[in-house]
């Protein structure tokens, strides 16, 4: 038996064409071949196609984006590619022979294997997201496009699937959704333009306010609102901003739809593009006609108040002028009437006294007391008068200080002098200090005695009897002053009436009025 022997290579045919041979020979024992030459053109052309098919099916399912399986209806994987198997974090012969269910959410699976098993039922290539979690616990979205193999009877054996991650595009899909709802839901109207100024959308809000739907005014110019109102140049102001890719701010008087008038502030933005160039411009406005009403009510009513305000104090200017001048007539008058109060008055004293002193002849004691009630009247009578008139006088701006050099001690022991009865009467005892002993002051005599005789005398009065009363003097040389102190042991002043201690013709306790009499005039003069 000889050595068979198989050759394949490129033949030519008597014509001249081409061919791939395979040439099967066998050697016999006394050295000679024989050949048998067979066409395996068609054969090899098919194994190069399959070799290249295998190719291009291994480069596809190794594509390092795209997840690819082969899978039972029962979603156990058949096959998975390394992509998948990352994806998971296995390598692909450990998930083969597993049920990728168990990637999905469990609370999604019931919906996932509802629709798996209607493909089922009427087979067809189709495209469907559901959520994964992967290896990095975070949960995925991803992109089937799904394949069912089927045998003979129609019947689904297997499917083939390729997903992609689609997680970033949902997300951004949601944030876009989020978006546009907060736009359509915005309190203010939202406008956006292209670059020529033409309306390519508005929200429900500009809807609402203006009375245009968006199928009325997308297509349009936003000049569809004006009133008419502003000037060209404003117009031209704003664009000329926003074409320089500036923001502007500013208050419209537009008009709606129905030709009602209103007030927008409104913030018109240029938006850019990757290049920089401006493609859009955004209008965010507000409805500020209720605002601006209120505004313009507020002005009418404050000119009115301010009119109003400006007329009444007119009216009191007129009406204070009026009793400044009844009140100078009134103190002019009363200190012109000084000499006229006080010289009637001066003679029936000066009667009653020369009668007491019997100038005029012998009086018996019941006519000794009648006049010498008429004297302690008369006294009494004098001293209001003299009140009254040094309070009109000092109103009147008609007291005039007479400043001279004076020694204190002088004065403080004369104002002693006229209240020393008086407390003898009553058995108090008044005490005097001066510190130092010697104070010489420029000052007005008169005036102050009248200041230390109504201090003492009004100590006098409510201080009960066997009460103490002083006058303390203390003198500060460097400051250049003088201190005069009358203090007793009286009734006192409560810290709430000090206020109205010095008001005229006011007594600080009503109730008094009974026991002590007075005008309150006594240390208002």
């Amino acid at each position: 038996m000889g050595e068979h022997i198989v050759q394949r290579g490129r033949l030519r045919r008597k014509g001249g064409t081409e061919f791939i041979g395979e040439i099967g020979g066998l050697r016999m024992a006394d050295g000679r071949y024989q050949a048998v030459i067979r066409n395996v053109t068609d054969r090899v052309l098919m194994e190069t196609a399959l070799r290249e098919s295998e190719s291009h099916y291994r480069a596809i399912v190794e594509l390092p984006f795209a997840q690819i399986c082969r899978w039972l209806p029962d979603t156990t994987l058949t096959y998975v590619n390394d992509a998948y198997a990352r994806a998971y974090g296995s390598s692909p012969q450990a998930l083969v022979g597993t049920r990728w269910i168990r990637f999905v959410p469990e609370e999604a699976r019931n919906d996932v294997m509802r629709t798996y098993q209607e493909l089922m039922r009427t087979p067809h290539i189709y495209t469907y997201e559901h959520q994964v979690v992967e290896s990095d616990g975070n949960t995925h979205w991803i992109l089937w496009t799904d394949y069912p193999i089927v045998d003979n009877t129609g019947l689904v054996v297997e499917f083939q699937s390729l997903g992609q991650d689609i997680t970033e595009r949902r997300l951004a899909e949601q944030r876009l959704y989020m978006l546009s709802r907060a736009i359509d839901q915005s309190p203010a109207s939202i406008v956006i333009t292209n670059a020529d100024g033409v309306i390519e959308y508005v929200n429900l809000t500009f809807e609402e306010v203006t009375g245009y739907s968006a199928a009325e005014a997308i297509g349009q110019n936003p000049s569809i609102l004006k009133s008419g109102e502003a000037p060209e140049e404003d117009y031209r102001h704003l664009w000329a901003t926003i074409t320089s890719g500036q923001e502007w701010r500013g208050v419209f008087h537009n008009r709606r739809k129905n030709g009602e008038l209103f007030w927008e502030n409104a913030t018109i933005s240029p938006v850019f593009d990757e290049s920089g160039r401006i493609v859009h411009y955004l209008a965010v406005k507000e409805d500020v006609t209720a605002k601006k009403n209120a505004e313009a009510a507020l002005r009418k009513l404050t000119e009115e108040l301010e009119a109003r305000v400006e007329e009444r104090t007119a009216e009191l200017r007129i009406v204070n002028a009026a009793l400044e001048q009844a009140a100078r007539a009134k103190d002019e008058f009363l200190a012109s009437m000084s000499h006229e109060l006080r010289s009637p008055l001066s003679g029936i004293l000066g009667a009653s006294e020369g009668l007491q002193a019997e100038v005029y002849g012998p009086i018996n004691d019941r006519q000794r007391r009648a006049l010498h009630s008429i004297d302690v009247s008369g006294q009494h009578l004098l001293g209001l008068i003299n009140d009254i008139l040094d309070v009109a006088k000092v109103e009147a701006g008609q007291v005039v200080l007479q400043l001279d050099p004076m020694s204190a001690g002088d004065v403080c022991q004369a104002s002693l002098q006229l209240v020393r009865g008086l407390a003898a009467k009553k058995h108090q005892r008044l005490s005097f200090s001066m510190e130092p002993t010697e104070i010489g002051m420029l000052a007005d005599p008169r005036r102050l005695k009248q200041v230390l005789v109504n201090l003492l005398s009004n100590a006098v009065k409510f201080t009960a009897e066997n009460g103490r009363i002083g006058l303390q003097v203390e003198g500060d040389e460097v400051a250049g002053q003088v201190r005069f102190t009358v203090w007793d042991t009286g009734i006192g002043i409560s810290s709430q009436d000090l206020s109205r201690l010095f008001l005229p013709f006011t007594q600080l306790d009503s109730n008094l009025s009974r026991e002590h009499t007075g005008t309150g005039l006594g240390l208002a003069s």
